[in-house]
This record gives C-alpha cells, sequence and structure tokens, in this order.
C-alpha cells in the first residue's frame, strides 16, 4: 500500500515537473523575440539556483563533498550548451517538434555508453536506436526544406544533454544527488551571468519580472522533480516525462497556432516508441538482476 501510495505522489510531482518545464518553453518561445536569449538562460539557472540554495542550506549537507570537481564543471557547461541551444532553436521550430526532437537524447546516451564506456549494445537496443533515429529524420526531412535548418540546433542540443546525462550517471555514484545538482547550476550560472551582465542596462521591470516568473516556474519543475527521485520507484514513472509532448502540442496550438503535419506525428510516434521500448527493457533488466 506505501508504495503504491509513493509511486502515485511521485507520478503527480513527475506530471506538475513536465507542466512547470512545457510552461517555461512557452515563455522563452513567446518573449523570445523581445528578450536576448542569454538573458532567457540566466533566469532559468539563477532561479534555480536560488531555490536549491535554499534546499541545500536546510539539508545541511557538505559543500565539499562534490566528489570530481572537474567533472561537476563540465557537468555545468554541459547544462548550460544544450540549454542555449534549446532556446535558440524554440525561436524559428514548432513548440511540439522542438520537444519531440529533445526526446532523442536517450537513445543518444545508449551510443556514447558503448562508444566510451565498453557497454555491450544488444541487437533489441540497436533497433530502438534506428526507429528513433527514422523518427527525427521523419520530423526534420533534411534536404526536403520543410523544416527549418534550426531542428538541427535542437538536434544538437540533444546530443549535448546526452553527455550531461552520462556524466549525471556517473557522479551521482561518487556524489550526494542535490550536491552535484547545487554544483551543476552553480557553474551554469556564473557561465551565464558573464554574458547576461552585457545587456542588464537593456532590462526593463517588465523584462525583469518576466525573467523572475521562468525562473521561479523552472524551479518549481525541478524541486518537484528532486521530490520525486526520492521515491525509489521514480524509474517506473519515467514515460510521464512524454506528458511534456502533450503540454507542447497543446501550448503549440493555442498560443502559437501551430498543428504538427503527418510526418511530425508519425516521426514524433517514433520516438516515443522507441523511448518506451528502451524503458521497458531496462526495467526489465533491473528487475532480472
Amino acid at each position: 500500500m506505501q508504495k503504491k501510495y509513493l509511486t502515485y505522489q511521485g507520478g503527480l510531482l513527475i506530471i506538475l515537473t513536465t507542466l512547470c518545464f512545457s510552461t517555461t518553453d512557452v515563455q522563452v518561445k513567446f518573449f523570445g523575440n523581445h528578450i536576448s536569449v542569454f538573458d532567457l538562460v540566466w533566469a532559468k539557472f539563477f532561479g534555480q539556483f536560488f531555490f536549491l540554495s535554499i534546499i541545500f542550506l536546510r539539508s545541511r549537507k557538505n559543500l565539499l563533498n562534490y566528489g570530481n570537481l572537474k567533472l561537476q564543471i563540465l557537468r555545468g557547461v554541459c547544462a548550460v550548451c544544450p540549454t542555449f541551444l534549446f532556446f535558440y532553436g524554440l525561436q524559428f521550430v514548432p513548440l511540439a517538434e522542438a520537444t519531440a526532437i529533445s526526446f532523442l537524447h536517450p537513445l543518444v546516451v545508449v551510443i556514447l555508453s558503448a562508444i566510451f564506456f565498453k557497454q555491450v549494445i544488444l541487437k533489441k537496443t540497436i533497433f530502438i536506436i534506428i526507429l528513433g533515429f527514422i523518427g527525427v529524420l521523419i520530423i526534420t526531412r533534411p534536404g526536403l526544406g520543410v523544416i527549418h535548418p534550426a531542428s538541427f540546433i535542437i538536434v544538437l542540443a540533444s546530443l549535448f544533454f546526452s553527455v550531461y546525462q552520462i556524466l549525471s550517471e556517473h557522479l551521482i555514484r561518487i556524489s550526494d544527488a542535490i550536491t552535484t545538482l547545487f554544483y551543476t547550476t552553480l557553474v551554469a550560472v556564473v557561465i551565464s551571468s558573464v554574458f547576461f551582465l552585457f545587456s542588464i542596462s537593456n532590462l526593463s521591470l517588465t523584462i525583469l519580472f518576466i525573467l523572475f516568473s521562468l525562473g521561479f516556474l523552472n524551479s518549481i519543475g525541478e524541486y518537484c522533480l528532486i521530490l520525486a527521485y526520492k521515491n525509489d520507484r521514480a524509474l517506473f514513472l519515467t514515460p510521464l516525462f512524454y506528458l511534456c509532448l502533450v503540454w507542447s502540442t497543446l501550448y503549440g496550438f493555442f498560443f502559437f497556432n501551430e498543428l504538427p503535419d503527418i510526418f511530425s506525428i508519425i516521426g514524433t510516434l517514433m520516438l516515443v516508441s522507441a523511448g518506451l521500448l528502451s524503458f521497458y527493457f531496462k526495467k526489465n533488466n533491473l528487475k532480472k538482476n
């Protein structure tokens, strides 16, 4: 009974997380023509850093327990790069399509893990990877001039985020999760603040309020995610992250009059299928172990 309650609670937290993250994407796309992408990136990480600092102080964790400082800094860099690329790409790519392409990263993680950590890729995993990449090709349709070239910026963002994920999996073994997230956010704030300082003189109170709301909403999403992953059954809630596709489609329709065409729908379904199959096989492997 307790496990069921924790699963339902974790599920609600992840649903709220996806809603918060999708809403910040809407803010970025909506205000991107009026506010510098650098400022939007700074707002995301500064808000996150502010709330994480409160959590960190309340937890009374040791700041020096960072594991590997070089990897923490690298993870921070790998957090800023995909965020900037994704925020920039959102200005040109329909919201639902950008979100769908961003779900490429779990498949890239498998490939990179095989290359750098010599992890064995099974035949069924190869099928999943091919399925996912074909899905991305159908969405972007390279060479046909149908989709904006910025779609490939979103693909590049997914590649950077894949490196971020691999570093996360390594650091979580040698450092506390909240400590790792704190240092990552600190590095990201320092990097984004350098660019933010160049445009601070041009910011009005209205823009500052928008930036604050973006940072606040992102922080709520991050906090819900941290609470959800305190649950030892959190892995089984992973498919709920695909709700981002639902929110982004609805937001795209209501705010930007965007409707995915049949090719985007087919490509997205292939990507989601690849992601769910990957999750299913991973879950079965954990059960066997």
